[in-house]
């Protein structure tokens, strides 16, 4: 048996049955030749068909040749990585092999940190970057096509970061569960998205940008699902348009924050702009809600709201209506032009604030007294 080597480059030629001395025909073989400790990089020529196993190794760089140089295969996850630090995937396109009856994972994390995948591309599978226990995770500049399930998910404790990534035609984009977290950084495009495209679950997403980039989501199911105590934090120029059910829902004590430099447009939505039930929060700043389906801004059942520099206009129902026992602060905003009333409070409900923007209203009690404002419910930094 050969004694691993530390510290070295090598190349894999995937397809070449006889690669030449000190070359590999695999990415296995390659790995099983290396140390587990680096620095290594492993650069790939060609299709793999072969899963990737990254465990127990630190300093390695995994990186394609050009743009053909491509990972398949045909159970989960195609590339795993469990129990390692500093590992780069650059340059690789991930995807399940031709003629799977059942669409893979594309990639997995647990139990690592410093995880990078950088100008990635990750067509048809199950799902594309799974953070899990207790990974750290960051996907750079990279795309994602055809994808049954998620694009992004944080889960089990596990964190990711998104600079730069475009979803499309795919279940989700990116999804936060338990005591997880996203941090998205615009540019960012989630399109033609079957399902919702940014959800949580008890987990938080943020949302930002270094230079006032927007973040685009257009032709979703559902744009944002903010549920079970989990938080969206907006601190960039997003846009949810032409989505088929609602733009925005926010059930289960979730809480949604548009706070500077952030704002939010939600427009073309089938039904409301943005809809909260059941003891769920928002905060819009310098937010504009206008030409949904239905109500620009429905709160109901113990919601709250707290509105700031905002504008709700020519949407197809009501500009908002906050009913059972739901509780609205308005400030600086301008809620007019929508074809029903603009504001429309039921006798068991709370609205406060300046109506000095209010077109048609239909609140009775509405009050200048401040009312109480949504506050996260897991409070960082």
């Amino acid at each position: 048996m050969l004694s691993p080597v530390f510290a070295t480059n090598v190349t894999v030629r995937c397809g070449d049955p006889s690669p030449p001395p000190g070359e590999y025909s695999t990415i296995a073989a390659a790995l099983a030749a290396l140390s587990p400790e680096g620095p290594h990089t492993v650069t790939v020529d060609g299709l793999c068909r072969e899963q990737v196993l990254i465990h127990d190794r630190r300093n390695l760089t995994l990186t394609g040749i050009d743009t053909s140089a491509a990972v398949e295969w045909f159970t989960n996850p195609v590339v795993d990585i469990k129990r390692s630090h500093s590992i780069i995937v650059f340059g690789l396109q991930i995807s399940e092999a031709s003629g799977v009856s059942v669409r893979p994972q594309l990639a997995r994390a647990i139990y690592s940190s410093d995880v990078s995948f950088r100008m990635c591309r990750f067509v048809h599978g199950g799902g594309g970057v799974v953070a899990g226990i207790a990974a750290q995770v960051m996907v750079y500049n990279s795309t994602f096509d055809d994808l049954s399930g998620v694009a992004l998910v944080a889960s089990d404790g596990g964190s990711l970061s998104a600079p730069g990534v475009t979803v499309r035609h795919s279940g989700r984009a990116a999804f936060a569960d338990r005591n997880s977290n996203i941090w998205i950084t615009a540019p960012f495009l989630a399109e033609d998205i079957s399902g919702t495209a940014i959800a949580t679950n008890s987990g938080i997403v943020r949302i930002t940008s270094p230079n006032a980039t927007p973040a685009i989501i257009r032709r979703a199911d559902l744009g944002i699902l903010v549920n079970l105590r989990g938080e969206v934090r907006i601190l960039a120029p997003v846009t949810v348009a032409d989505s088929r059910t609602n733009g925005v829902f926010i059930p289960g004590d979730g809480l949604l924050l548009v706070s500077p430099p952030g704002s939010l447009k939600v427009t073309g939505s089938v039904q409301n702009g943005i809809d909260v039930v059941a003891g769920g929060s928002i905060l819009l700043y310098n937010s504009d809600i206008s030409a949904n389906g239905g109500h620009g801004v429905a709160l109901e059942r113990g919601a709250n709201a707290e509105v700031i520099n905002s504008r709700i206009s020519g949407n197809l129902g009501s500009g908002i209506v906050v009913s059972h026992l739901s509780v609205l602060e308005l400030t600086n905003s301008t809620v007019t032009a929508n074809p029903g009333k603009d504001l429309v409070c039921n006798t068991d409900s709370h609205a406060y604030g300046d109506s000095a923007g209010v077109g048609k209203m239909a609140c009775p009690g509405f009050s200048a007294r401040s009312g109480p404002k949504p506050k996260p419910v897991d409070p960082e930094d």
